[in-house]
């Protein structure tokens, strides 16, 4: 078996593998899987992490960073200096 013969086969082979999957997906089983499928990204199981912008410290670095705000933080605990004095809660 030649080379060429070998691709023909591959080609052929991917080409059935692509029509089966195309016939899989448009089957009429498979449209309430789908469509509730569709719905999984508005669905909230748990609600988002509370995080709040805060400037950086006078003097290290320039621009905002992210902190957690809750209880525990080690980002929350560092209290700031910058010209606004420590940062309240």
């Amino acid at each position: 078996m030649e080379l060429i013969e070998l691709r023909i086969i591959a080609t052929v082979v991917s080409f059935l593998v692509f029509l089966g999957i195309l016939a899989w997906a448009y089957a009429g089983n498979q449209r309430g899987r789908f469509a509730r499928d569709a719905q999984i990204i508005f669905e909230e199981d748990e609600p988002p992490s509370v995080e709040r912008v805060v400037p950086f410290r006078r003097g290290s670095g320039h621009g905002l960073r992210t902190a957690a705000a809750g209880p525990g933080s080690p980002r929350a605990e560092q209290p700031s200096t910058g010209a606004g004095g420590p940062l309240h809660e």
